[in-house]
């Protein structure tokens, strides 16, 4: 399956069900930065991912939250998430449109473990170290070498989904620099 393939027609069912595993009192974290509280009165609203629940060994739950995931579905989700998240903080630190681009997308935080880290939010980066922690690496099911592969293949269409987004929904950001912005974090 291509990536374009996964992101279009599996991603949200995927985030969706990831999310539904995470108990209630795990999903939602409240940052304490005072824009931050400003701009998400409702703490309700932001969907935050603790990063040891991308693990198959998370911490407090013990559940492998990404179970139903094939290997290949795991890697597609993982640069899905990284580039989702990406994003978000990208428009946060560079551009003065957030709160618009909150309001239309709705993304997830990353953050750190409670019980000190779950406020600090996280660069996407730390996805690809959590996603697959097996210590016994003859059952590890993913490689960094498949996830740089894929994502490689994801940038041209992320690209575009990213320019078709500024121009159609926040044409005050443009989409190129936007994109730059994005690239400069990139870790691959």
């Amino acid at each position: 399956m291509s990536f374009q393939t996964y992101y279009q027609n599996k991603f949200q069912s995927h985030l969706q069900e990831f999310y539904n595993s995470i108990p209630d009192d795990m999903r939602h974290h409240n940052n304490h930065s005072s824009y931050f509280d400003s701009v998400f009165e409702d703490e309700n609203k932001t969907f935050t991912i603790q990063v040891d629940k991308l693990s198959n060994n998370g911490r407090g739950t013990n559940i492998e939250h990404l179970k139903f995931l094939s290997p290949e579905e795991k890697i597609h989700f993982s640069i899905s998430l990284f580039l989702t998240i990406l994003t978000d903080q990208v428009c946060y630190t560079y551009f003065n449109s957030y709160s618009k681009f909150r309001s239309l997308t709705n993304y997830p935080k990353l953050t750190g473990t409670c019980m000190s880290m779950c406020h600090i939010n996280l660069h996407p980066k730390h996805i690809f170290q959590h996603i697959d922690t097996e210590s016994d690496w003859s059952y590890r099911d993913i490689s960094m070498i498949e996830i740089k592969n894929i994502f490689y293949e994801s940038k041209d269409f992320m690209k575009q989904e990213v320019l078709s987004f500024f121009k159609n929904h926040l044409n005050e950001i443009d989409g190129e620099t936007f994109w730059k912005k994005c690239e400069e974090e990139f870790i691959f």
